[in-house]
């Protein structure tokens, strides 16, 4: 084990660096297994002829990227969710996977680009869109995204929306603006994997906080805090990516007041939650002054839009406005003017019913396929959290239905920490084509569920 993080001789690397980048390589092949324990610095250090400092600059860079983990008096040790830290990948349009792993939107139920081009053209301001503007956008565009707010329960003028160039954009605004290296953030024990990627190239620290059927736990997160130095929550409450969970009110309330007790800044994603079917009041509208709220536009009519809407309150928006312009100037007026046109002529609200009609079809048959396992889903979501049956893994199936030209993502692509991991994967219900392709899906996971993993090995 020792060998394969041995990183060749260089001179155009710090050997602390060819370190860190030999570590990750080794857990990209599955020389490195989650959870995997790494030579001591001593020893280390020894075997490749280096200084003890040498081993310990490359584990801080390990663990910078979030690859490793070191316990005074425990040692090193691969992260269990080591495998997220690698770039995620967009599905092959070849043909040959069935993707349940990627939440797609459902493209063919997008608004007629040719339509909003048109529109576009006939806009007496178009040429204004390929003009410099505001870092927050222009006050056409910041009013339609707070129109398209309001689907969300937040009631706020365009001078609280600032627009960004899709939410992952608006992420890295928040945790470059608000926040500084080394901050700690307590994130659901198991959370989306973007936040995770971002968070470790920035050199946050996330801290897992346990969760139930309503996600993050107040009362662990209070606990948290008394321990650590926390600045910054980060939530999905309206459609928890990939538990499916919903915050109810009473939830919502107690996490807000947790907040407020310990300081923290709230950073509310609401990428799925026009996907639920009860909506409560955002935790943005219960501590505006500590909150900041995305909501995109990808998942519901234009993920090529890169569009989203930031809202904050004015001593927030000021630093956030200044994220944007020094990450990107500005949105493109351009594709925030076309997300403008498919808000304020009804496309992009009837583009969402229709998904909405289509993802409770697809909820549908995947509940009828699966009948006979846990699962845990909303009747409009993208997605479900597949409860697996012993001994099978997450990780196990996964490999498994990768054989059979099947992708999703199991439990380990989205923990955070050390703990044991469920024995779960979040299936993707808009990935497949149609609704054949879905059933062919859901007839390999029955199938491979129907007996224990290692005779599926041996078949």
């Amino acid at each position: 084990m020792t060998n394969s993080i041995i990183p060749p001789f260089s001179l155009s690397l710090p050997r602390y660096v060819a370190l860190a980048n030999a570590i990750e390589d080794a857990i990209s092949t599955g020389q490195l297994a989650p959870g995997q324990q790494l030579p001591t610095h001593r020893d280390l250090a020894a075997s490749m002829g280096v200084t003890v400092g040498t081993i310990t600059r490359g584990y801080g860079e390990a663990q910078k990227r979030g690859l490793i983990n070191s316990t005074v008096g425990r040692g090193t040790f691969v992260t269990i969710d080591s495998q997220a830290s690698r770039l995620p990948k967009i599905p092959k349009q070849d043909g040959n996977i069935i993707e349940m792993g990627s939440v797609t939107p459902l493209y063919s139920t997008d608004p007629p680009i040719q339509d909003g081009l048109k529109q576009l053209l006939e806009d007496a301001q178009v040429q204004q869109t390929l003009q410099y503007c505001d870092a927050v956008g222009h006050e056409h565009d910041r009013k339609s995204g707070a129109k398209w707010l309001e689907l969300y329960g937040m009631h706020v003028t365009e001078n609280a929306v600032i627009i960004c160039a899709g939410a992952q954009h608006a992420l890295t605004c928040i945790l470059t603006a608000l926040l500084h290296p080394g901050d700690s953030i307590a994130v659901e024990h198991l959370t989306y994997p973007g936040f995770k990627t971002l968070a470790g190239m920035l050199g946050m620290r996330l801290v897992p906080i346990a969760m139930n059927d309503e996600g993050m736990d107040p009362h662990a997160l209070d606990a948290v805090c008394k321990k650590d130095t926390i600045r910054a929550i980060f939530v999905m409450p309206g459609h928890q990516n990939p538990t499916t969970s919903c915050m109810s009110q009473r939830r919502r309330n107690e996490i807000v007041r947790v907040a407020q007790k310990h300081d923290l800044l709230i950073i509310e994603d609401c990428a799925y939650d026009l996907s639920a079917s009860s909506h409560f009041t955002p935790l943005a509208a219960i501590a505006p002054d500590q909150t900041v709220l995305i909501a995109g536009v990808s998942k519901y009519f234009g993920a090529g839009l890169r569009t989203s809407y930031l809202t904050a309150c004015p001593e927030l928006r000021n630093k956030l406005g200044r994220a944007v312009r020094n990450t990107i100037w500005m949105a493109s007026p351009i594709t925030a003017r076309l997300a403008s046109m498919f808000i304020n002529d009804g496309s992009a609200l009837s583009s969402l019913i229709n998904k909405k009609e289509e993802t409770r079809l697809r909820n549908k048959l995947a509940q009828e396929f699966l009948q006979d396992f846990e699962i845990d889903s909303l009747a409009d979501g993208f997605f479900m959290w597949l409860k697996l049956p012993e001994p099978w893994t997450g990780s196990q199936l996964e490999m498994a239905a990768r054989e059979r030209n099947v992708s999703i993502f199991c439990a380990d692509k989205f923990a955070v920490g050390s703990d044991p991991l469920p024995r779960a994967a979040r299936i993707s219900l808009t990935g497949p084509e149609d609704s054949n392709e879905l059933q062919e899906g859901l007839t390999i996971i029955r199938e491979l569920l129907s007996s224990p993993p290692m005779q599926q090995a041996l078949l």
